[in-house]
């Protein structure tokens, strides 16, 4: 016990000139939630930090990128946990006890299955219109086609996709465009779209992209379907489907080329098939 209240006292006075810091530096308006620490990234470990890179991205989609930014907080030590500054005139509202709530679990998992149920929530159709570039998401496929006349770029034919199961044909965005693919998946053998997906890199620097998806109406969507590496079919909300795929380990970031998705140690769409999703409890896109 003596050796415990040593450790305790330890790891207090550690913390207690950051402690210091907040109170100086940070108005009381600012929400300060703890995050894992951060981990060297190396060959033998490459996702090292998706629990908290995950959770940095689902605090930023819920944050009004026009009012505020995060603010990270190192501890300075890799066994401490590190602290996020959120604005509270940024955050939407609704989705603060989510982040409180996944701020003190301590895997990838679970933190992705508390952004599932937060996408459920009437706080995410708000969030649709909060774009990070100035390169908007219309409401339709067919005014994304005249805005964007995307049929014209970069084309890449994939007869069987691995993450669809059928064919899917991905438009890369050329330059001086930012970095925007837009996938349309196709069902066989009509080759009629199923669902058109699009990512686009939010121009903050973060080197963190946005994910939105059109369903077969052409209108956009909150959900998607993808195909797992054992045969199943699964459709869940927009971005969680994403992520999975997208996340880059080693930049720490969810980004365009799907790096994670052949990774030999780690078949992140595992953690789909173990949350159960129900499409028919989500609410409508106006």
């Amino acid at each position: 016990m003596r050796r415990l209240s040593i450790l305790r006292l330890w790891g207090f006075l550690m913390i207690l000139p950051h402690l210091t810091c907040w109170a100086q530096n940070y108005p009381e308006t600012s929400y300060i939630l703890p995050i894992p620490s951060y981990r060297p990234v190396d060959t033998s470990n490459p996702l090292s930090n998706m629990t908290r890179d995950t959770l940095l991205y689902m605090i930023s989609l819920f944050l009004s990128p026009t009012q505020g930014s995060l603010k990270i907080i190192e501890s300075g030590s890799t066994d401490l946990k590190d602290w996020v500054m959120v604005p509270a005139s940024a955050v939407y509202p609704g989705s603060i006890s989510s982040f409180r709530k996944a701020s003190r679990e301590d895997s990838e998992i679970k933190v992705f299955q508390i952004f599932k149920d937060l996408l459920k929530a009437p706080a995410y159709l708000k969030v649709r219109s909060w774009h990070h570039s100035r390169f908007i998401i219309p409401p339709t496929l067919e005014e994304l086609e005249r805005l964007y006349s995307f049929r014209g770029w970069r084309r890449e034919l994939v007869e069987k996709s691995a993450v669809k199961g059928t064919r899917r044909v991905i438009y890369r965005s050329p330059k001086p465009w930012p970095y925007i693919s837009i996938a349309q998946t196709e069902t066989a053998p009509d080759n009629i779209v199923r669902e058109t997906e699009i990512i686009i890199a939010r121009e903050d620097l973060s080197g963190q992209y946005d994910f939105y998806a059109y369903n077969s109406e052409g209108k956009l969507a909150q959900t998607s379907s993808f195909h797992t590496s054992h045969g199943k079919d699964i459709t869940a909300p927009v971005p969680f489907t994403c992520l999975a795929c997208h996340y880059n380990g080693a930049q720490g970031v969810f980004q365009r080329s799907p790096d994670s998705f052949h990774s030999p140690n780690h078949d992140l769409q595992l953690f789909l098939e173990k949350i159960e999703f129900h499409p028919e409890s989500l609410g409508k896109l106006n």
